[in-house]
């Protein structure tokens, strides 16, 4: 099982400590609770906590993120790279306007330097590019379609498996807009 802090004042659960993975037992649940109450508390002890969530822990898989910023200019851009943190340290991550078609997300996804990686190198399967690009489209247009609402998306990671055997977003943080709707008309 995977246990996270659940606190809409957390953003980045791991550099708050907020984040336990592999526990398998209920006394594992309940020590790294402790813990993680405890880490968030010292890490931003403002922090409204509504409390913790427990998970299915996800088999691994290629790491990716897909996210949306909302550009003054251009409206909700949709982006996606190499998740967890590969993101901060490669920044191979490539954006387009919102929504997006099937085709456009396969091309998005092509314009990755890891794009290599994930249609299979060194005898490595190929991932599920598909479902990957249809997690894109479905995005790209909630994003398009609460463009006013909608400030930022991310899904970091999700976790892309072998061809057929789909996509999964792990963690997300949906970030709205508190002024006014916005018009990108």
């Amino acid at each position: 099982m995977a246990l996270k802090i659940a606190s809409p004042d957390i953003a980045h659960k791991t550099e708050a400590g907020g984040v336990a993975l592999r526990l398998e037992s209920a006394e594992a649940v309940h020590a790294a609770g402790e813990r993680i109450l405890a880490s968030v508390r010292r890490h931003a002890p403002e922090a409204h906590i509504d409390g913790l969530q427990v998970q299915k822990m996800m088999p691994p898989g290629h790491e990716v993120v897909v996210g949306v910023a909302r550009d003054p200019d251009f409206g909700p851009l949709v982006m996606v790279g190499l998740g967890g943190i590969h993101i901060e340290v490669l920044r191979d991550v490539a954006f387009a306007p919102a929504p997006l078609t099937a085709a456009g997300a396969h091309a998005l996804i092509g314009r990755l330097k890891a794009g290599a990686i994930l249609r299979g190198v060194r005898g490595q399967p190929a991932a599920d590019v598909d479902a990957l690009a249809q997690l894109l489209v479905n995005v790209s247009e909630m994003a398009a379609a609460h463009a006013g609402r909608i400030r930022e998306i991310d899904l970091n990671p999700v976790l892309v498996y072998p061809a057929g055997q789909g996509a999964v977003a792990v963690d997300a943080l949906v970030v709205l807009e508190t002024r006014g709707p916005v018009d990108h008309a």
